[in-house]
C-alpha cells in the first residue's frame, strides 16, 4: 500500500496521526474546509492547508473515513503508520540505530531472551492505538530491567546479590561491583555511571506504569518514547560494557 501512496499523502497521514497523540480520544476528529480555492483540516494542533484529493486517496485506501466534512483516522490507517514507523526502525536514529541493531542482534537476544521479550513489547506498543498504552509501556519497561538485571546476575554469578528480582539497582550493582577490581580507573568510573543511569531509567519506569502525573501534567506520548529508549540504552551499555570486562560466568 505503501508504494502506492504518494509522499505527501504518507505524510499527511502522518501528520494527523502525530498530532492526535496526547489528546483525549474523542478529540482526535479533523474538519475539512473548503475556501475559494484552498482546502484546510481543522483539528488538533491547528489548521493546515492540504490538497483535497490526498484526504480522498487515504480514504479510498480505507487510512481515513470522510462523512459530512468530518475526517477520521481509521483503524487500518494506524495499522498502517505504526507498520511503516516499526520497517523505518523509528524511534532510533544515528546513534539510537546502534542500540536498537545491538538489541535485535543474535548475541543480545540470547544472553538476555527475557529481557529483550519484554523490551521489544514495550517497543510495539509505543506505536498502537491503545488508551491504556503509557501505563502499559511502563510495566513492559519495569519488566525488562526486572529481566535484565536477572539475566545479568545468571550470567555474571556475583557472590552477593539481593534475591529481590525488584531491586533493580542492587542486582546490576552487584554484577559492575564483581568486575571493578580488575579494571582501569576510566573504566571503573563508566560501568559506575551506568549504574546510576539504570537507576534512572528504573525511576522513570516506574513514574510511567503508574501513570503518575507531576505538576498536574499527564504523561504523554513522548514520556513513552523517553522509557523506551532510555530503558534501550541503559541494557545496551551496561551488556557492552561487561562483555569488554568479564567473560560470562558458567
Amino acid at each position: 500500500m505503501a508504494a502506492r501512496l504518494e509522499p505527501e499523502q504518507v505524510q499527511l497521514l502522518e501528520e494527523m496521526i502525530e498530532a492526535e497523540r496526547d489528546v483525549p480520544r474523542e478529540q482526535r476528529r479533523w474538519y475539512h474546509i473548503g475556501l475559494d480555492q484552498a482546502d484546510y483540516l481543522q483539528g488538533p494542533g491547528g489548521k493546515r492547508e492540504v490538497v483535497y484529493s490526498d484526504l480522498e486517496e487515504l480514504a479510498l485506501r480505507g487510512l481515513i473515513r470522510i462523512s459530512n466534512g468530518d475526517c477520521v483516522v481509521t483503524a487500518e490507517g494506524r495499522a498502517f503508520y505504526a507498520e511503516m514507523k516499526r520497517q523505518a526502525g523509528e524511534p532510533t536514529e544515528n546513534v539510537e540505530t546502534e542500540v536498537h541493531r545491538y538489541l535485535d542482534s543474535e548475541s543480545f537476544r540470547a544472553a538476555y531472551p527475557g529481557a529483550y521479550e519484554r523490551w521489544s513489547e514495550a517497543e510495539r506498543e509505543l506505536w498502537g492505538d491503545s488508551e491504556n498504552a503509557l501505563t502499559t509501556i511502563g510495566h513492559m519497561a519495569r519488566e525488562a530491567m526486572q529481566r535484565f538485571a536477572s539475566e545479568a546476575v545468571q550470567r555474571y554469578k556475583p557472590e552477593v546479590v539481593d534475591p529481590d528480582i525488584t531491586k533493580v539497582n542492587r542486582r546490576l550493582g552487584a554484577v559492575i561491583a564483581k568486575a571493578l577490581p580488575d579494571l582501569p580507573d576510566a573504566r571503573a568510573e563508566v560501568l559506575m555511571a551506568l549504574g546510576n543511569y539504570s537507576e534512572a531509567a528504573v525511576d522513570l519506569v516506574q513514574r510511567q506504569e503508574h501513570g503518575e502525573q507531576k505538576q498536574g501534567n499527564p504523561l504523554e506520548w513522548t514520556d513513552g518514547r523517553r522509557v523506551v529508549l532510555t530503558v534501550a540504552v541503559t541494557m545496551f551499555e551496561i551488556a557492552t560494557a561487561l562483555e569488554q570486562t568479564q567473560p560470562p560466568q558458567t
